[in-house]
């Protein structure tokens, strides 16, 4: 082989393991504690115990504590502010333990917080995933992004193609 071809697939060998590597790492860093908090109140929604829900819930709230503020840097929302989820999710706690203390399985007040918390869950979980997103879209990833492209789309071709002349 050709000093030429050599460097190429060195190169290519190494952007592909850099390609693989640092959203895999960014996955697991920043992204999958989201998706943990996600799981927790998928499980909120199947019970049908206000302190379950309460209990999942809080465990969601768990896995945001490390996050504030609003990731979309574009134009910020209160539907992607962290901040703002979290205090839903604290104002569902409250309510569910309230409500099951004042109330008791079975009944119609007890059924209705039941549904309002599911239903807040809901708006959790769609802000959550629109949060997701614009953690993915930070200005640091697309830099990454645009940076890669650059080295695997212009700069190794035009070294390979100086390489082989030699």
């Amino acid at each position: 082989m050709d000093k030429a071809t050599v460097f190429a697939i060195s190169a290519y060998t190494i952007l592909i393991t850099i390609a693989i590597a640092l959203p895999l790492n960014y996955y697991f860093a920043t992204i999958y504690p989201m998706d943990r908090a996600k799981a927790y109140l998928s499980a909120a929604l199947s019970t049908t115990n206000l302190y379950e829900v309460a209990n999942y819930t809080r465990k969601a709230l768990g896995e945001l504590a490390p996050y504030h503020g609003n990731p979309c840097w574009i134009a910020p929302t209160v539907r992607t502010d962290i901040d703002d989820i979290k205090k839903c999710l604290e104002e569902i706690i409250t309510t569910c333990v309230e409500c099951a203390r004042a109330t008791h399985p079975g009944t119609d007040a007890y059924q209705e917080a039941l549904d309002t918390a599911r239903n807040r869950i809901h708006e959790v979980m769609s802000r959550i995933d629109n949060v997701i997103l614009w953690l993915w879209y930070q200005p640091l990833n697309i830099t990454l992004g645009i940076a890669w492209c650059l080295v695997a789309f212009l700069i190794v071709p035009y070294i390979w193609h100086k390489l082989s002349w030699w």
